[in-house]
């Protein structure tokens, strides 16, 4: 499986995969990704939480419950799908961790996601 990082605007107004594909949205809380209604994308979960790295600075951090639905959604994905795509506000932080999180989870080298220097992954994810 491939996993991409996206930001809101790429995943809204971009083409989406061509191949059958997942996504993880994860935006502020009451914000919602206007996703494209296409048949090939076969799963999706949307996750609501402030890019924050201190728990102290206020905002509402990934919650464990969080974190245990990416878990759940990213083992029961359904077999066709051939991309996952991780995509929050702007690309750069929540979207990255995610993604490096599913290719722990999945057994996948996470490096690209921590030596990309256009990102910059959230540690409280």
């Amino acid at each position: 499986m491939q996993i991409l990082v996206m930001t809101q605007l790429e995943a809204e107004e971009g083409p989406p995969p061509a191949v059958p594909y997942a996504h993880i949205s994860i935006l502020g809380p009451g914000w919602r990704t206007a996703l494209p209604d296409v048949p090939h994308r076969l799963a999706t979960l949307f996750l609501e939480y402030d890019d924050i790295r201190d728990e102290d600075a206020g905002g509402t951090p990934i919650s464990e419950e969080q974190a245990r639905e990416v878990v759940l959604f990213v083992t029961n994905l359904p077999e066709a799908v051939e991309v996952l795509v991780c995509q929050c506000r702007a690309g750069c932080s929540r979207s990255p961790a995610t993604a490096a999180a599913v290719a722990r989870i999945l057994g996948m080298d996470e490096a690209p996601f921590f030596d990309n220097p256009n990102y910059a992954p959230n540690p409280l994810v």
